[in-house]
């Protein structure tokens, strides 16, 4: 119909009846190896013990590129893998923080910009740049807070997007004030949205001051070299949420730029940061990420951890804050075996022995002592909050008469709710209801019928294959992890790499 054709070549015979023509064509493609003319697919590597977690990660389509099963064991260190900050790191004893050099911080103004210049004054640098695209007329009341310092602080403003405000803002620096040694990029901006509401310039409202900003800060290091850049990314580009798809493509940009910037030896450390506490954009969420199992950092303790990180040779690092027993089956349905998500994947499958089976137990004892009305009454909160867990939005903002759909639940949304309904209810429900612009009314109204019209002897009357899953899940390194979690809430996650 579209006049394609499709032509099969068997490279074996190739090799093996003209070997002269393959070693040519072999030999022309190795040039634009080189030229760069060709690149090599992206890979995805995944040692021998995780290769149930390779075949969920392809059946979840997330791979760009080729997926690798490796026969390198787990405990050998692979070149890029983030891994664990533990105190056998190398660390650098040498002083990272010049009292006789100044640091630049963008977002200067904002209330992490603040406390970063908080934490330089306390570590003795010998001047902090506070950056901003915007005046305030507080400005001598925020210098007044750093009377008490040694080290002197100003207030420079620049939009850092654009390359020639940013240089004649830092040409205009006092001919005395102190060489700049090191630079934190803080700025940053949201727009929060659902991806299937986000309009165009929803999407690109934070993408510059992470992207162009990013790329403005290291042309202006090349004529005026520094000793570090630290890029203050987001964990939404470790985990993704469901309204910030362009916050997280925007700090994905900065991690990856701090990788270009260490293979030209020029030491960048991108930090994918949680919610802190206190003052600024992030803090207003503080409510909602709570109920979900997500804390806010504690940002003094948090920059006292950045100023560890500088000390060792880490490239990029997550710090987090959650209690795994609630945020783990949040991130259930959106962590993969990706090597890199190795410590948050096996902390989302982890599920203190018996608890999980006895919520199952209680929910299904509950429901059998119901009538109709009331059972739908309470598979409605029942469904909310599975919904909220897999889809990680506010159960309130899931109406019941409203098209999960429209909500952006997708396909492997729909696979997630009904491998819980499974292993939960013990129902197994087809997927064309999940298909078909499902609302929790319509799946409710699906489970009574089906007590009703008794094609389920009672609610859990069996318990599938998912529940063999998990007990499996349970098992090796796991295991070491749950005992661990079960100290209570976990203060911080650092995931880190060389």
């Amino acid at each position: 119909q579209d006049n394609l054709s499709y032509t099969a070549v068997d490279l074996d015979r190739l090799f093996r009846q003209r070997p002269e023509v393959a070693a040519r064509l072999m030999a022309d493609i190795a040039e634009r190896f080189e030229e760069g003319i060709y690149e090599a697919p992206n890979i995805t590597l995944f040692p021998i013990e995780e290769i149930v977690g390779a075949f969920r990660f392809m059946s979840q389509r997330k791979n760009i590129g080729k997926i690798v099963v490796t026969m390198t064991p787990k405990s050998v260190p692979l070149p890029g893998i983030m891994g664990d900050v533990t105190e056998t790191d190398e660390a650098d004893n040498e002083l990272v923080i010049d009292p006789n050099g100044s640091y630049l911080i963008t977002g200067g103004l904002g209330a992490l910009g603040i406390r970063t210049a908080r934490w330089l004054a306390s570590q003795n640098a010998g001047g902090v740049v506070l950056l901003s695209r915007r005046k305030i007329e507080s400005e001598d009341r925020v210098l007044e807070e750093f009377a008490d310092v040694s080290g002197r602080v100003i207030i420079a403003s620049a939009d850092v997007c654009n390359m020639e405000s940013l240089n004649r803002a830092l040409t205009e620096l006092p001919e005395d004030f102190p060489p700049i040694k090191g630079i934190f990029h803080a700025a940053g901006v949201l727009r929060d949205q659902l991806m299937n509401q986000m309009s165009d310039e929803d999407f690109a409202f934070p993408l510059p001051a992470k992207t162009i900003g990013t790329w403005n800060l290291h042309q202006w290091t090349q004529d005026h070299p520094v000793d570090f850049m630290v890029l203050f990314s987001s964990v939404s580009a470790v985990l993704g949420t469901a309204v910030q798809a362009n916050y997280g493509a925007a700090n994905s940009f900065m991690d990856g730029f701090a990788a270009y910037r260490n293979r030209l030896n020029q030491r960048t450390l991108s930090i994918n940061w949680g919610a802190f506490d206190g003052s600024g954009m992030a803090s207003e969420l503080g409510e909602m990420m709570k109920s979900q199992g997500v804390y806010l950092l504690p940002t003094d303790r948090s920059l006292a951890l950045m100023g560890e990180f500088l000390k060792r040779k880490i490239q990029q690092v997550t710090v987090f804050r959650a209690d795994w027993n609630r945020f783990g089956q949040v991130l259930s349905n959106l962590m993969s075996g990706d090597l890199k998500f190795q410590l948050i994947d096996q902390l989302a499958v982890i599920e203190s022995e018996g608890v999980a089976d006895n919520e199952h137990a209680a929910i299904r004892e509950e429901l059998a002592t119901m009538g109709a009305s009331d059972m739908r009454v309470r598979l409605q909160q029942y469904f909310s909050q599975q919904l909220s867990d897999i889809m990680g939005i506010d159960p309130e903002d899931i109406e019941p008469d409203v098209s999960l759909t429209s909500v952006g639940m997708d396909s492997l949304m729909a696979m997630e709710l009904g491998n819980k309904m499974q292993t939960a209810l013990g129902i197994e429900m087809p997927m064309s209801i999940y298909l078909q612009g499902p609302t929790i009314n319509r799946l409710a109204d699906f489970v009574v019928e089906s007590q009703s019209n008794g094609e389920s002897s009672s609610v859990g009357s069996s318990q599938g294959e998912a529940e063999a899953l998990t007990a499996d899940s349970k098992q090796g390194e796991a295991e070491a992890l749950a005992a661990d979690s079960k100290q209570g809430e976990a203060e911080v996650l650092a995931a880190a790499s060389s």
